[in-house]
């Protein structure tokens, strides 16, 4: 996804030596370079979402591993570039046949944020958002993916629609 700290935070754990470390020694933690490098250069709007201790550990472990654009990282895990939220936010595709998850991540954090226009107040490029969205949901639509809505305390996954005019929620009928 991301290095913020809603997403980071969980990377790592203090040991019964007070030193931080990766929660999970044996996991491979990956993320776009362009988000490493932006995170570690944060400004004034962005400081407050990244903090060094999320990420920096993994970086000294040799956990953290820095990608460059889209790629399938594993059979069946896609990562996809979907910028906006960050310059360099990704979203997880996940296939295992016909069927497919995607991990939306902040692209769409919730079924609210379905619409187009419909994008976070935290988005340091929402014209971008925009069109990550556009073409994120034009491509599940077409393929009928599972959308994962991470902030979302009511719908957790769902089914994309569209009207002709907006992007929806599927009924469980359609």
């Amino acid at each position: 996804m991301h290095l913020h700290f809603d997403h980071a935070g969980g990377n790592t754990v203090r040991g019964g030596d007070g030193r931080l470390g990766p929660t999970f020694p044996r996991a491979r933690y990956v993320v776009q370079r362009g988000e490493y490098e932006y995170a570690r250069s944060a400004n004034e709007r962005t400081a407050a979402s990244y903090f060094a201790h999320n990420y920096e550990p993994l970086v000294e472990s040799g956990q953290l591993e820095l990608l460059d654009g889209e790629m399938e990282i594993v059979p069946g895990v896609h990562l996809l570039h979907t910028p906006g939220h960050t310059p360099h936010h990704q979203s997880v595709l996940l296939e295992d046949g016909s069927e497919r998850l995607c991990f939306l991540g902040d692209v769409i954090p919730t079924q609210w944020h379905l619409p187009l226009a419909w994008i976070m107040g935290y988005d340091v490029e929402p014209l971008v958002t925009l069109e990550s969205k556009r073409r994120l949901l034009m491509r599940a639509l077409e393929e009928e993916w599972t959308l994962m809505f991470e902030h979302d305390a009511h719908v957790a996954w769902g089914r994309v629609a569209h009207d002709g005019r907006s992007y929806r929620l599927a009924s469980e009928d359609e």
